[in-house]
């Protein structure tokens, strides 16, 4: 069973901590997206399904993907970014201005640190770990090898 990622392209409020803000891909994020699937597509283009998260920046490329490759397609909530907290939506910029020293300590001690009424790295590693376990399961109940 092989689970290949990808990381979504530029988005509307890219600079900004978002985590589970809903932002969309601006048009170059899509051209960024469609670039990379297109050098998998030509070599090995074998995925039995398509998995995202619901986040719009995430999900409407997956929609348009499956469609595109007429495959399944599955959302899964617990596999979605990091939640911010306070920050979310804020630009680093604005954060590193108002509260450098615990931006600092968040970027360089990420596993002791985390923002403010965010999750902490091992939250969201249980939460992610969580969604794929789903996954596997879903992936060996329906015989699918292969997902993206």
């Amino acid at each position: 069973m092989q689970i290949d990622l990808l990381r979504h392209g530029e988005t509307t409020l890219s600079h900004t901590l978002r985590g589970h803000w809903d932002d969309e891909l601006t048009e170059q994020g899509w051209l960024q997206m469609q670039s990379t699937i297109q050098q998998h597509i030509v070599t090995q283009a074998d995925w039995d399904v398509i998995i995202s998260s619901p986040l719009l920046r995430c999900r409407r490329f997956a929609e348009h993907l499956a469609n595109q490759l007429a495959l399944p397609m599955l959302i899964n909530e617990h596999i979605k970014e990091m939640y911010f907290g306070d920050w979310e939506g804020i630009a680093t910029q604005t954060i590193y201005e108002t509260a450098p020293e615990l931006l600092a300590n968040f970027w360089q001690f990420p596993t002791q640190y985390h923002a403010p009424k965010g999750e902490s790295l091992l939250q969201f590693k249980q939460r992610v770990m969580h969604g794929f376990d789903e996954i596997y399961v879903q992936m060996q109940q329906h015989n699918w090898n292969k997902a993206l």
